[in-house]
């Protein structure tokens, strides 16, 4: 479920949920395997342990899984954003359907990174639904719920929508130009209502 950040190429396999072949011999393979299976552990949580659990609850247990793993795989914070993602929104547990009782997750660590935080969300929400769920068109329903929350302001969605990199960190491993520019093409509508 994951993608090669550092070279913008897509090797997901939406359908399995595993990374495709090619990954096979790419030199960041044991990276990428260590993610996944970070996100794995993250899912197996959420659904042996945390199914019952109230929303402060499960967030708790998930934000410390996720520590410990960008602890013991040693990688940026930039990916705790796209292992939460990825780990907790599935083709079972969507997105949009889920949001709400993992919101605080998400707004943790947001609130942790600063600046960087928001950034760093929707960098994942980009990359999770240009290349992992590869159906970009919900993730306009999903901004819609962000703005109405007010998670993202309407001055972020147009400032990021008329800019070239407003909203973005560029030296992050999660900054994907194309990937960028495909979402603002998608959310053009979403962005002028916003307007």
């Amino acid at each position: 479920i994951l993608c090669d950040f550092t070279n913008n190429a897509r090797f997901c396999n939406s359908d399995t949920l595993k990374p495709n072949r090619q990954l096979l011999f790419h030199p960041v393979q044991p990276l990428i395997a260590s993610i996944v299976n970070a996100c794995a552990n993250i899912d197996t949580l959420i659904n042996e342990e945390l199914t019952d659990k109230d929303s402060k609850t499960a967030c708790e247990e998930v934000l410390k899984q996720v520590r410990r793993n960008q602890i013991s795989l040693n990688i940026t914070p930039d990916y705790k954003y796209f292992i939460l993602m990825a780990g907790i929104f599935n083709p079972k547990r969507t997105m949009v359907n889920h949001w709400e009782k993992f919101a605080p997750c998400f707004t943790n660590l947001v609130s942790a990174d600063g600046d960087d935080g928001l950034k760093r969300v929707f960098q994942a929400i980009i990359i999770f639904y240009t290349q992992i769920t590869l159906h970009v068109e919900a993730g306009s329903y999903l901004l819609q719920d962000f703005y109405d929350s007010e998670f993202f302001s309407g001055d972020f969605f147009v400032n990021w929508h008329s800019s070239k990199n407003y909203g973005l960190d560029k030296h992050s491993c999660m900054f994907d130009r194309k990937a960028n520019k495909e979402m603002k093409t998608i959310l053009e509508p979403f962005v002028t209502y916003v307007q």
